[in-house]
């Protein structure tokens, strides 16, 4: 018999409610607490800032008028009768599928289940502005009876008793149609009660690509497990087919984007080259192969790819080829011309969009925002927009400076450094998948856990080290931005020359 309310609208120290939710003292020492947008450490400030940053992303900010006016977030209780037999796990569960459909995978929350009391109970807080629209969250008159359907159609799933429903407002949404961003997944739990819902997808995925060497056969054995893996743009989305829910690869973490999944498959590091299909001279079905023209060689040279190596994504065709292979260069008809290692092919491909220090991106403009009833109003919108832009750029580039001061004394050496660590993070990175990969298919329990430990501790420090680099090459940006523009504007000389004849009389004095 669950009951849905919300305990308060926060509009002051985030981060003190967020602390209250992650206490490991009330979560079983963190285990049942989760950022549903981070899998990395539980820090409280860093969600509160990863939070106001979308906030500030908005046209009206912090403090801006309309609904909810200053309110940072919304802090939802979901309480489980003492009486009920059902697990923290379960419970945790979910909490984590009612915060997913309320926020449809648009807004930030954070989710911690505790157990410090005789009833177990769910406390979410949603960030109240979306990470995608950049636009603050609106809630109708009913939205908790809204909440509270949810609620009990997910613990009806899960074999619970529920409150008998209230009558329907004509607000109220019909219960037997599908909810627009609607996850209900009775089928996955059914047989995997207590498992976290990123965590059975990683599951299927680690499992299914160790059983297969190239993307085809790993999209249909995750077709006939009732998941659907597409490309849209250079990210994979993951879908459920029971329930149409889907969820993009970085969502879910770092190793299940297209380079790595292809590392899984092939047990090797790759690198990446991206091309248009107007490259590609023919395609050989008997071989497997694409014979592709190098860009710039006018059509003289040209090279050949496995097709198992490929992933297209509408006329846009991403090659992952072995690193430590060299790909064979043929002339126009055919003949030798010469060899090099994939990384070779970057000077006429040019460097991947996958390359080290993009994982973080930025490319200093927020999606376009349509806020503003006339131009006027819009173009005034864009203008304050670009100042919060910057305003917060600086602020993380001072933050990130500040960490490593004490140990670089120089911009230029700090940069270095820490594309060196990242270089070396990936490789390890890519290392431990391999290694679960392999572990996986010997089938060594030890080795699975070890391997999976290793991933998530290359993740992590992958992570903060991309995204304290983006943070310092913004800063070196800003500076050299600054040194170009003059600290004072230029003084108009007075039309009758005093400032001439002062500068005369003060030479002749220091004469």
């Amino acid at each position: 018999m669950p009951v849905v309310e919300i305990a308060s609208h926060i509009h002051t120290t985030l981060h003190r409610a967020i602390a209250y939710v992650i206490n490991p003292a009330k979560t079983d020492g963190g285990r049942l607490a989760e950022a549903g947008w981070s899998d990395g450490a539980l820090d409280p400030l860093r969600l509160e800032r990863a939070m106001l940053d979308d906030i500030d992303a908005t046209p009206s900010g912090r403090h801006g008028g309309g609904q909810g006016r200053g309110r940072l977030a919304i802090h939802i209780v979901q309480s489980f009768d003492p009486n009920e037999h059902v697990t923290a796990e379960q419970v945790h569960d979910m909490g984590v599928l009612l915060a997913e459909q309320i926020t449809g995978g648009a807004y930030k929350y954070v989710i911690g289940t505790h157990t410090d009391k005789a009833h177990l109970h769910n406390h979410i807080i949603i960030c109240a502005a979306s990470e995608d629209t950049h636009r603050k969250i609106h809630l109708p008159k009913n939205a908790v009876d809204q909440w509270r359907e949810t609620s009990d159609r997910i613990c009806r799933e899960h074999g619970l008793n529920t409150l008998e429903p209230a009558p329907p407002t004509p607000m109220r949404r019909d219960a037997d149609k599908p909810d627009r961003h609607g996850i209900g997944r009775a089928e996955l739990y059914a047989t995997a009660k207590g498992v976290g819902v990123k965590e059975r997808l990683r599951t299927i995925i680690d499992l299914t690509a160790a059983k297969t060497r190239d993307w085809d056969q790993l999209a249909r054995m995750l077709d006939a497990q009732g998941v659907t893996m597409s490309m849209r743009g250079k990210h994979v989305t993951y879908t459920w087919q029971a329930t149409g829910f889907k969820i993009r690869d970085d969502r879910l973490g770092m190793v299940y984007d297209p380079a790595t999944i292809m590392a899984r498959l092939s047990r090797s590091a790759v690198t990446p080259i991206s091309f248009n299909q107007r490259l590609v001279a023919h395609v050989d079905r008997d071989k497997n192969v694409a014979v592709v023209w190098l860009p710039g060689s006018k059509r003289r040279l040209k090279t050949t790819i496995p097709l198992e190596r490929v992933v297209r994504s509408g006329s846009t065709w991403r090659a992952y080829l072995p690193s430590r292979h060299e790909q064979i260069i043929l002339n126009r008809d055919g003949t030798h011309h010469s060899r090099m290692r994939p990384a070779g092919l970057h000077e006429w491909f040019g460097s991947p969009d996958e390359a080290i220090g993009t994982r973080v991106e930025h490319t200093g403009r927020r999606p376009g925002i349509e806020a503003g009833a006339t131009a006027a109003q819009r173009r005034y919108y864009h203008v304050v927009a670009r100042k919060v832009d910057q305003i917060n750029e600086r602020a993380r580039a001072l933050r990130t400076l500040a960490r490593y001061h004490d140990e670089h004394k120089d911009m230029r050496q700090a940069t270095a450094d820490l594309r060196a660590r990242i270089r070396t993070e990936h490789d390890a990175l890519i290392a431990a998948v391999i290694a679960l990969s392999d572990a996986i298919e010997t089938g060594e329990p030890d080795a699975i856990v070890e391997a999976r430990d290793e991933q998530q501790l290359r993740e992590t420090r992958l992570d903060t080290l991309t995204a304290d680099l983006a943070a310092i090459e913004h800063a070196a940006a800003q500076l050299r931005d600054d040194r170009a523009e003059p600290d004072h504007p230029q003084r108009a000389e007075p039309r009758d020359g005093t400032e001439q004849r002062r500068r005369a009389q003060r030479g002749q004095t220091i004469g």
